[in-house]
């Protein structure tokens, strides 16, 4: 996947713009506000969503935005959706938008307005 990702960067011209790195989700190898936009796909199943939001809330700038989005499936509507949205309530994060498709992805964007505990800003 990460071969994949790399791809898309050079072949969108942005290898100057754009790295490509792995990290663990729950403890991410960067200082608080170092990014303006953070994009998650399809990771945070595998760690508690609430964890993985503050987490990408201390390294995304105030103002920034978080896009995490996540597939979940159809037969159990209220499962994903529902395990999800307990990120809008991890310190660090202000407003979210939730989207999703006809039972297949879930959406949200979270703003990082509000200070984590702890936090200056």
């Amino acid at each position: 996947m990460r071969d994949r990702a790399e791809a898309n960067v050079r072949a969108a011209r942005l290898a100057d713009r754009v790295s490509v790195e792995d990290a663990d989700i729950r403890s991410l190898p960067y200082p608080d506000d170092t990014f303006d936009v953070v994009v998650a796909e399809a990771v945070t199943m595998f760690v508690s969503c609430r964890r993985a939001a503050a987490e990408f809330a201390r390294v995304t700038r105030p103002g920034g935005r978080v896009l995490a989005t996540e597939f979940y499936c159809a037969n159990h509507p209220p499962a994903r959706p529902a395990r999800c949205s307990s990120a809008t309530s991890a310190p660090g994060c202000g407003s979210t938008r939730s989207r999703s498709g006809p039972g297949s992805t879930a959406a949200q964007v979270l703003s990082t307005s509000a200070p984590s505990p702890g936090r200056s800003r």
